[in-house]
């Protein structure tokens, strides 16, 4: 067989877009054709078009037919059998498509290049990632705050697909094809939660590199580890365990443990830790005129943070908060 031949017979039988592209050119001038050697006027003029479409489609309203017995036949035979295949294999291909797209975004296989402003979850341990997200979704538009970008989720082991979570499935978690597939370069912020302090140092390597732009806060076990991967990635932001200063402030102060619990958690009702630009609170102004601002809108002034100091706790009234300062507030919802 030539290779020619060879290689169109392949092609139908795989239903190549060009192949049922040829297919359809070839049925619809054949049918033309075929009605006007047959004398079927009226449905070879301006007409042709709407009678083909409603015809291979199975709509088939009647208002245009064949009038002659040739014309029938050749319509029943030729223009019904052979436009129905056609159509029902272009739609079986559509169909096929966006059924394969879906299933490999479901599996972890599609590609997130192009979302911005969005949050990239980096790691998953099943009942753990899912109390993040439920806390990432308590301050986002849908829950009265003020973000409405998306979560996509990287991950080297085996997760169940969540509700308005986009996942990308890899074999390592500082993979950079990964990251890039879950839109890296157009991520506001990265949480990294890996199973362990190594995986997490690698991961807050390759998002550095990726996106150094990014809000990246990154959780670890061990202190030293954290210090490290904030040498090489001056805007990380680290997380580690406070288990033990945790049970010496509730030693100390009963009930310090649920205060400190209802700070970080955006999902009780009882108020949550927020932050704000200095500037959105007036400043320059004093911490005075702040804590006015703030008591307006039933929120409490916490802290001032300014790069590359120490968060100030214990401020005087007269004290100035500067523009790029970041306040920190409690409040039951974060403020616009």
């Amino acid at each position: 067989m030539p290779i020619i031949l060879r290689r169109l017979v392949i092609a139908t039988i795989e239903a190549k877009w060009w192949v049922i592209a040829l297919a359809a050119v070839l049925h619809i001038a054949v049918t033309w054709i075929g009605l006007v050697l047959l004398g079927e006027e009226a449905l070879t003029g301006e007409a042709f078009g709407y009678y083909y479409l409603t015809t291979v489609t199975t709509v088939g309203y009647g208002d245009l037919s064949p009038v002659s017995e040739a014309g029938r036949w050749f319509a029943a035979v030729w223009l019904m059998v052979g436009g129905i295949a056609l159509f029902t294999t272009v739609l079986a291909k559509v169909l096929g498509a966006v059924s394969a797209a879906w299933r490999r975004r479901v599996e972890g296989y599609g590609d997130y290049t192009k979302l911005r402003g969005h949050t990239i979850l980096v790691g998953h341990e099943e009942g753990r990632t899912e109390r993040l997200i439920a806390e990432l979704r308590a301050d986002d538009g849908r829950a009265g705050g003020t973000d409405e970008a998306d979560i996509v989720l990287v991950t080297a082991r085996e997760a169940k697909p969540l509700e308005d979570v986009r996942m990308v499935r890899t074999q390592r978690l500082a993979d950079a094809a990964a990251l890039r597939r879950a839109g890296i370069e157009g991520a506001e912020r990265v949480l990294v939660y890996a199973e362990d302090d190594d995986v997490t140092l690698a991961a807050c390597l390759a998002v550095a590199s990726l996106n150094p732009e990014a809000h990246a806060v990154a959780y670890f076990d061990d202190a030293e580890t954290a210090a490290l991967a904030r040498h090489h990635c001056p805007r990380l932001e680290t997380v580690f365990s406070p288990a033990e200063d945790l049970v010496v402030r509730a030693t100390r102060d009963p009930g310090a443990s649920s205060v400190l619990s209802a700070l970080v958690s955006a999902t009780d009702e009882a108020g949550s830790l927020y932050s704000a630009p200095g500037e959105a609170l007036g400043a320059p102004c004093s911490v005075g005129a702040a804590q006015e601002h703030l008591r307006a809108q039933r929120a409490t002034l916490l802290a001032i943070s300014r790069r590359g100091e120490a968060p100030i706790l214990c401020m005087g009234g007269d004290e100035s908060i500067r523009p790029e300062d970041t306040v920190f507030y409690v409040a039951r919802k974060r403020i616009a």
